[in-house]
């Protein structure tokens, strides 16, 4: 007896055109081609396999283009914005665009209690410096000196122990640690520095109208005081010193006990600035000016001229609005209360100091306010036209 050969199954299937061929011409036939079997519905599956194949390939390549399509588009969205103002600044933490400095204001007895959070701190700000205050309008010390001045006065109380070590650490961490002073406003050096105090007429010390004494700058006993903490404060490692309070206090009725006369203020002023930039060594010394000085205030804190192209390196200018005067007048314009209009006070401070910038070719520094929304204002208005920023509080 034959045995059915169709009953095997074939390990194979062929795909050749004679196959495919009587297939459409039998369809109900079983065919054996070069010893294969090959069953009838066997082309139907083939095509199916294929398109399934086709679709999965398809899938494949779609998944591949849009995770191509999307990693460029996050590398663009991620890539380094060379300018951002608005919005945008805040957002990423940057204080403005392309500023050599940009510092933000932690105290130092924060900064000494955790030096790498008070850097973490500064990061996350977008700031690449952190400043601070090592000598305050009354006097206080907030690091230990060996001056006789701080000695005798306890200038320095219980001011924290470890402010070099701080500094350094700072460094460590990539942020540039910058101390601000108050050189010649100071209750405590007026009243323990023999001579050294700035008189009322009549008689006794002179206190301003926020009971603050200020230090005579013809004062050799002053200036010598000031140029050891300028010393010791660049020998502990702050790479930037501030020099607020460099001035007479805007007040009539003033005197000095080592001068007959101010006439000479300017030229004293500078020649101090010029002991101090050697006291500083590689530190560079910065000196904060009052916005209304800046662009040509009538007063004679400064003497008889104004306070540019001295031994410091920039000027740092307040633009607080808690710090500028009532009725105050600025290119041209009358401010009855800057703080009532602050985005057309900054527009109007902005344009002036640019072109005091180009005048003078003096690095202008701003000073601001804590104020996110100000700041985004004044940060969309400053373009190129400043070398830095600082954020501080409006009390400090």
């Amino acid at each position: 007896m034959k045995k059915n050969r169709s009953s095997k199954k074939s390990p194979h299937v062929s795909t050749s055109r004679a196959a495919t061929g009587f297939f459409e011409e039998y369809p109900d036939k079983v065919v054996n081609l070069e010893g294969y079997r090959i069953n009838a519905d066997s082309e139907t599956k083939r095509k199916r396999v294929l398109k399934a194949a086709a679709a999965v390939v398809a899938v494949v390549m779609v998944f591949c283009v849009s995770f191509t399509v999307t990693r460029s588009l996050k590398d663009i969205v991620n890539a380094p914005v060379e300018e951002e103002t608005g919005e945008e600044a805040r957002d990423s933490g940057a204080y403005a665009p392309a500023a050599e400095l940009r510092a933000c204001f932690i105290g130092m007895e924060e900064i000494c209690a955790s030096p790498v959070s008070a850097a973490k701190k500064a990061v996350e700000l977008g700031a690449n410096a952190v400043m601070t205050d090592l000598k305050t309008p009354d006097g206080r010390l907030y690091y230990r000196s060996n001056a006789s001045a701080a000695a005798s006065s306890n200038a320095w109380g219980d001011a924290p122990r470890n402010a070099a070590d701080a500094a350094r650490l700072l460094r460590e961490s990539g942020v540039s640690p910058v101390a601000r002073i108050s050189c010649l406003r100071d209750s405590l050096g007026s009243a323990y520095i023999s001579g050294g105090a700035i008189l009322a007429f009549g008689g006794g010390v002179y206190t301003d109208a926020e009971g603050f004494g200020w230090l005579d700058p013809y004062s050799y006993k002053v200036r010598s005081y000031i140029a050891v903490l300028v010393r010791e404060i660049a020998a502990m490692g702050f790479e930037k010193i501030i020099l607020s309070d460099f001035r007479l206090p805007a007040a009539e009725g003033i005197a000095s006990g080592n001068t007959d006369s101010f006439s000479d203020l300017n030229e004293v002023l500078r020649s101090f600035l010029t002991e101090l930039r050697t006291a500083a060594g590689s530190s560079e010394l910065i000196l904060e000016l009052e916005l209304k000085d800046v662009a040509g205030g009538e007063n004679t804190v400064y003497g008889t001229g104004n306070m540019f192209s001295t031994a410091c390196s920039a000027v740092a200018v307040d633009l607080r609005l808690s710090r500028q005067s009532k009725n105050f007048t600025l290119g041209g314009k009358v401010f009855e209360d800057p703080a009532s209009v602050p985005f057309s006070f900054l527009a109007d401070a902005t344009e002036v100091l640019s072109r005091v910038r180009l005048e003078t070719g003096e690095k202008l520094i701003v000073m601001t306010g804590d104020d996110d929304g100000l700041n985004e204002r004044l940060f969309s208005l400053m373009g190129d036209s400043f070398s830095g920023v600082i954020v501080i509080p409006e009390s400090r």
